[in-house]
């Protein structure tokens, strides 16, 4: 159906896909503005204005995706997060039953960072409370994979938390720093670096549980 001026009078339905389809192209043109901004230039140096100017959008548009620059450097770190998430779900049982396993997943996360290089440098350039936000992130992550990965449980059968178990596997999920040491300072380091987490690893699955933890 057309108006009196002749454009197409779209459906109700219709027209609210499309004003999705906008959001989503200008938010996604952000998130990319910022990501090759971050390439290229320190953090606290990008303003909304630059960032605008590479997603080629005016700064209305932009504060109708994010209330100011730090919620898009937010957005960029939760990319991150959400790209480490689905890898960690990687790592199962099969995975976690030999070094040679682990270090194939701990080659695929180190290639991965390699390609995310700006957003890895984000992570280590934020302020303190994003720190604790990420350690939080990283506790729950660890409580996931201990549920999902019967070699790294840490529950006793009462279903209270192997506190010192739970922390040594804590201390071995430091890999995001593993990883952008590799990826971006020591790229000529090779496999033995992998291959020395990848034993922790399998030194804390040889390890004898303690009699308490559940099986």
């Amino acid at each position: 159906m057309t108006d009196r001026q002749g454009t197409i009078d779209l459906p109700e339905g219709e027209k609210r896909d499309r004003r999705t389809e906008r959001r989503l192209k200008t938010r996604a043109a952000l998130l990319s503005a910022a990501r090759k901004l971050i390439d290229h230039e320190h953090v606290n140096s990008i303003s909304v204005d630059d960032l605008c100017q590479e997603a080629d959008i005016s700064r209305a548009a932009f504060y109708l995706h994010f209330p100011n620059k730090d919620a898009l450097l937010r957005a960029v770190q939760q990319e991150m997060v959400d790209w480490y998430m689905r890898h960690l779900l990687k790592l199962d049982e099969t995975a976690a039953s030999s070094a040679e396993g682990i270090f194939a997943w701990l080659s695929d996360l180190i290639a991965g960072s390699r390609k995310a290089a700006n957003a890895i440098l984000l992570l280590t350039d934020r302020s303190r409370a994003l720190v604790d936000w990420n350690a939080s992130l990283r506790d729950d992550m660890v409580h996931a994979l201990a549920a999902r990965v019967p070699q790294f449980r840490i529950l006793h059968e009462d279903g209270q938390v192997d506190e010192e178990r739970k922390i040594r596997l804590l201390l071995l999920f430091q890999v995001e720093q593993l990883g952008g040491y590799l990826a971006i300072d020591a790229p000529e380091e090779g496999d033995l670096p992998v291959w020395v987490l990848a034993r922790q690893f399998m030194a804390l699955i040889d390890e004898r549980p303690h009699p308490e933890i559940a099986t």
